[in-house]
């Protein structure tokens, strides 16, 4: 079984890689700032209370679209700044490993190089570092079944600890 397909990332596919990537230490940041708003107002009562948490909601809804603005800037900044990564490329994978072709030159990895693969509703990703992967959008698989076939493959040739595809 192969699959092969031709793909060309966008501003859009590479900043939602930068959202999943950072999800683990936005989604902590937001629990350890709850936590210390829970702490400080536990001995307010009465007026001080309601203060306090309208200031607390202000201050996250700053705080978020500080941290939005802030990640589009930034992803905008590495892509613009990656000019391969705007190339267009076929990806060919099958049970052999990865093998990607590009305008300058290609590249040939087996399934164990791979630090994880994971899939999200719009792609998958194939890490070969803890902060760097191929973007795979799925918008660009000729059709459901190649989708399919990528996941079956990737199942029966990656390490489960390394795999996270979704369910269904």
């Amino acid at each position: 079984m192969e699959v092969k397909g031709t793909f060309k990332m966008e501003f859009s596919d590479y900043k939602a890689f930068c959202k999943f990537h950072r999800r683990k230490v936005t989604q902590i940041s937001y629990v350890f700032m709850l936590v210390l708003t829970l702490t400080w107002l536990q001995p307010k009562t009465g007026d001080q209370f309601v203060i306090g948490i309208l200031g607390i909601l202000i201050a996250f809804a700053f705080i978020f679209v500080v941290d939005m603005i802030a990640l589009h800037q930034s992803c905008k900044r590495m892509f613009n700044s990656a000019p391969l990564s705007k190339l267009e490329v076929e990806n060919v994978i099958n049970e052999g490993g990865f093998h990607q072709t590009s305008s300058v030159g290609n590249t040939d990895l087996t399934f164990e190089q791979f630090f994880k693969i994971c899939e999200t509703k719009d792609a998958f990703y194939l890490y070969i570092s803890k902060i760097q992967a191929f973007i795979m959008p799925k918008q660009d698989f000729a059709s459901e079944e190649e989708i399919e076939n990528l996941k079956k493959i990737l199942r029966d040739k990656v390490e489960k600890k390394k795999l996270k595809l979704q369910k269904g």
